[in-house]
């Protein structure tokens, strides 16, 4: 359960994620980090999953050991990789299986019912792993956004199971969140020519992408940024990142000021990015924080929109009456 996010103008990217750990049937709103950058001579980027928590943790953890002079090398390295873990990871169930039958077995004293049991539990145990396997739900795969020096582009591809594949869309949107993020790029980018857009401007769309997204129960905790360019890539640092995630939460619920218009909250962002002393202050009066809660604490879209809905209606009972 998750939200992974990419938007590409072909030169640059801004890529974004949940933090929201599950697995055994658990979620947890715990810093995890579902995102990894690789930095080679020739390419540079980002790689990020969704699926099984501990599956994505255990590639992203281990990312520097795949090799490759090449970003398809890479992927491809990184594509054995994961599929040594997948096989280790059906080992491990496999075991917890026999080990719980075998447990069973040891209760029934009558070899003939034993059997007939095992035989039975052995069945069963074989179809729930099938049907687990063939359900695309609990599939975990991932996505790569990469700057390739030679190519003298952003690339994308998407690793699962099977294969690596590459990818030709500007934007890309994986996870429970998908939905959400990907109606709502798919209508604001509607009729515009996505080189045009500066690298502020990729941050702004998926920003807000993201915020939809966290509408889905599934993602949770605060965001991760990552913006890959022909410069590099890194994980943004975390008190930018909740600024913007703040910023583009109250944008969205369209909070009740004067002052928050699509341009301003552009240029707000371009201001973050790339300027060495943003004016944190006037961005968090224009939410009605202040600056420390701004950059430090992650308010949920949800919660700017019962603000911005509460706002909207103390209004229109003051002009009824």
């Amino acid at each position: 359960m998750t939200v992974g996010i990419y938007l590409s103008n072909g030169l640059e990217a801004a890529i974004i994620t949940d933090s929201r750990a599950s697995g055994w049937g658990r979620q947890s709103d715990s810093n995890v980090d579902k995102m990894g950058t690789f930095s080679r001579k020739d390419y540079h980027g980002v790689i990020f999953g969704t699926g099984g928590s501990n599956l994505v943790l255990e590639v992203i953890n281990n990312l520097q050991r795949n090799i490759g002079k090449t970003l398809d090398e890479f992927a491809n390295s990184t594509f054995i990789a994961y599929k040594k873990v997948i096989d280790s990871s059906d080992e491990d169930w496999t075991r917890i299986e026999r080990e719980h039958i075998a447990k069973k077995l040891g209760l029934i004293a009558n070899e003939g019912e034993r059997k007939q049991y095992e035989q039975q539990a052995v069945r069963e145990s074989t179809q729930k792993f099938d049907a687990y396997k063939q359900d695309t739900r609990n599939m975990t795969f991932f996505i790569i956004v990469a700057y390739d020096k030679k190519a003298k582009k952003v690339r994308q591809m998407r690793i699962d199971p099977f294969n690596v594949i590459g990818l030709s869309l500007s934007h890309y949107e994986i996870g429970s969140g998908s939905d959400g993020a990907n109606i709502y790029l798919a209508t604001k980018l509607q009729g515009v020519n996505d080189s045009e857009l500066k690298a502020s401007d990729l941050a702004f769309f998926a920003f807000n992408a993201y915020a939809l997204a966290t509408v889905n129960q599934g993602v949770g905790g605060t965001p991760k940024f990552a913006p890959v360019s022909k410069s590099g890539v890194r994980t943004m640092p975390q008190e930018t990142t909740i600024a913007l995630a703040n910023l583009s939460g109250a944008y969205m619920s369209e909070l009740a000021t004067p002052v928050l218009s699509a341009r301003r909250v552009r240029d707000y962002f371009d201001e973050v990015l790339n300027e060495r002393n943003p004016r944190y202050d006037v961005i968090a009066k224009t939410l009605g924080l202040d600056e420390a809660t701004l950059k430090g604490t992650y308010i949920p879209y949800s919660s700017w929109q019962e603000r911005s809905n509460r706002q909207l209606f103390a209004k229109a009972r003051k002009k009824s009456k």
